[in-house]
């Protein structure tokens, strides 16, 4: 397939889900396709396939076979049987592409986190928040967050450089997250990170999800787009309730 080319200046939403569940099974495959049509229905994938047997998208349905597909994988410690991560790609409104990948066991019998990773353009019409909510609780989420980035957090020449997304199963085995989001999900695991409730009292908006909190910072997902360095001072101030040591990124980007 090829990628999806993102112009730095627009609006680009980021998605990720963390979970421990096991959610190979089709019930959750077809639960999450389903949710994001419902979310948007031009967020309705084009091409589907397992890397090897890229096909075009028909109906959910036809996904089926690709979700959670099994395969053997040959290395020098031998044959391991493996689940193939399910990619997609849409070209046209709105463009968007993402990534499923299983929850498994490592060689030593450890945990593998599975993802929901998505990258889309942004259309104030699509249910983002909705769809977070679903699949955080649908996939019993260990942590999770929707965000979209301004350029100055990504643009890897910017002094100061503090990209905001990093793939949260990097910081899981630290217990650490990434960054805080927009919107930025706390499952169990975090859930006594903070005094969730004084937060809410101090203007931010946080529900109880899933067996844990998620916390937003605003009511509108491109504020930090829109005004940086507005929304990272509201995010240095909110760091302030949590450990010094939870996110992994700890410097705002420096806006010249």
């Amino acid at each position: 397939m090829s990628p999806i080319k993102w112009q730095r200046t627009e609006p680009v939403v980021k998605f990720d889900v963390l979970t421990g569940n096991e959610i190979s099974d089709w019930n959750y495959g077809q639960s999450f396709f389903e949710m994001l049509i419902a979310a948007d229905s031009r967020l309705t994938p084009q091409e589907i396939g397992n890397h090897d047997n890229i096909t075009k998208y028909e109906s959910v349905s036809s996904l089926k076979p690709h979700w959670g597909r099994h395969v053997m994988l040959t290395g020098p410690l031998g044959a391991v049987d493996s689940i193939w991560p399910l990619p997609w790609r849409r070209h046209s409104e709105l463009r968007s592409s993402g990534e499923v990948s299983f929850t498994q066991a490592d060689k030593f019998g450890g945990l593998i986190e599975g993802t929901i990773a998505i990258t889309a353009a942004f259309d104030r019409k699509t249910g983002w928040l909705d769809l977070f909510k679903n699949v955080c609780e649908m996939t019993n989420a260990i942590a999770g967050f929707v965000h979209i980035p301004a350029e100055i957090e990504i643009h890897k020449t910017t002094p100061g450089h503090s990209p905001f997304y990093f793939p949260l199963g990097g910081t899981i085995a630290k217990n650490q997250l990434s960054n805080l989001a927009w919107a930025t999900y706390f499952g169990p695991q975090f859930a006594n990170e903070t005094d969730f409730g004084k937060l809410s009292g101090l203007g931010y908006h946080v529900e109880e999800l899933a067996g844990g909190y998620l916390l937003r910072m605003s009511d509108n997902i491109m504020d930090c787009f829109n005004d940086f360095p507005a929304f990272s001072r509201r995010r240095v101030e909110l760091k302030k309730h949590f450990r010094p040591d939870l996110f992994r990124i700890t410097e705002e980007a420096e806006v010249s």
